[in-house]
This record gives structure tokens, C-alpha cells and sequence, in this order.
């Protein structure tokens, strides 16, 4: 079990990409001639943790903003990388496209160089998005012969939530401190709003931008 461990530390602590190939049905107008990162399987297919460090168990036919047709895409959140599923073959998307419509379920935005989730839509030019995030536990051996062996696992945490301006790109925490200092005019109407919403749920933050921005 240790050694299992050890072992799925490795894959996750680093890049876990070795071989290179070019996938030329991927943007066609900047990355034609970029190779691509081409994933290991066992690395996906890995049985040896519980949990998983992707948001979805299953790839989702999906849109990306600027490309052509529909890829089927999984958001590994532990890696904060995209990884495309072509064939029998598996691709890490590179971080230069920024929009990806999952299923219709949910959409991801590059920010700032990361991954997040959209919340809500855009009022004048700020919207609330969410970054998700997955904790790795490492394998515990039964110690001295007794007691149970844990394995490895992955285990979601709580998401963060932010306010993105649209015009300089800067992510502004749901903290109370953040927001009058970033929106100073409406202190008064931020201290009305936050004793009454308590931010439990996407819905209720993307009621806080409303009345923020009304």
C-alpha cells in the first residue's frame, strides 16, 4: 500500500504528460501546428485512490469558444487542466483557450491563467464565478498489523467565490473588507445586502451581484 502511494504522489504531484503528438483537429487557426500533450491512460483509468480529481465522472460532449464541432472534455480540478478525449487517445488542452461550454451543463473560463466556473451572467461587466477545488489524501498502511488501511483519495472542498471584472481581468473575493474597498460608493448598500444573504448557495451569490449592481 505505501508503495501504491508513493506511486500515485508521484503521478499527481507533477506533470503527468510524457509524450507529445499534434492534434490537428484543435484549433485550427493557432494550434494546427502545436503539439499537443498526450496523456497516459492509467493515469485517468487509475483504480488505486477513491474519489476523483475530475468535477465530472465521465467525459462531456462540449463547446469551445472559437473552435469548430463538438470535443468531448473532462476539468480535472486537482491538475486545473482540461483534458480532451479523442479516439482512445487523451490530450491536455493548452491554457490558450479560454471558454468551454460543458454539456450544456456548466462553463469554465480561463482567468488570470486558472480555471473557474461560471455562476452568473455578466452585470455591467462583472459576474460571479466559482473556483472549485479537490484535496489528495495520501494511502495510509495499517500500522504494526493492526488497525485499517486507508487508501489513497481524492475529496472535494468547498469552492471559493469571486466577483470578475470583465475590463481588468481582477477577481475580487466575497469578503465584506473586498468589496467596500473595491466598491467604496456602496459600502452602506454591501453591509444591507450581506446581513440579509448569508451566501449559501450559487443562487445566492448571484442575487448579491444583482442587488449590488442595481
Amino acid at each position: 500500500m505505501i508503495r501504491i502511494s508513493v506511486g500515485i504522489c508521484i503521478i499527481f504531484s507533477h506533470i503527468y504528460f510524457g509524450q507529445s503528438t499534434v492534434l490537428n483537429s484543435i484549433h485550427h487557426n493557432r494550434l494546427m501546428v502545436n503539439a499537443l500533450d498526450k496523456i497516459d491512460k492509467t493515469v485517468l483509468d487509475n483504480s488505486d485512490y477513491e474519489g476523483s480529481p475530475f468535477l465530472e465522472d465521465k467525459f462531456l460532449p462540449s463547446k469551445i469558444l472559437g473552435e469548430d464541432g463538438i470535443h468531448l472534455l473532462r476539468y480535472n480540478v486537482y491538475q486545473d487542466e482540461i483534458v480532451l478525449k479523442k479516439n482512445e487517445d487523451y490530450f491536455k488542452v493548452p491554457k490558450e483557450l479560454v471558454e468551454f461550454h460543458f454539456d450544456n451543463r456548466y462553463v469554465v473560463l480561463l482567468i488570470n491563467d486558472k480555471y473557474y466556473i461560471k455562476v452568473s451572467d455578466k452585470i455591467n461587466e462583472y459576474s460571479v464565478v466559482k473556483k472549485e477545488t479537490v484535496r489528495f489524501i495520501a494511502a495510509k498502511a495499517s500500522e504494526n498489523g493492526y488497525g485499517q488501511a486507508t487508501k489513497a483519495r481524492f475529496v472535494s472542498t468547498k469552492p471559493d467565490y469571486f466577483l470578475h471584472d470583465a475590463n481588468t481581468g481582477k477577481l475580487i473575493p466575497f469578503k465584506k473588507s473586498d468589496l467596500e474597498e473595491n466598491f467604496s460608493a456602496k459600502k452602506e448598500k454591501i453591509s444591507t445586502i450581506s446581513r440579509k444573504n448569508k451566501l449559501k448557495t450559487d443562487e445566492d451569490y448571484k442575487k448579491f451581484l444583482q442587488e449590488l449592481m442595481n
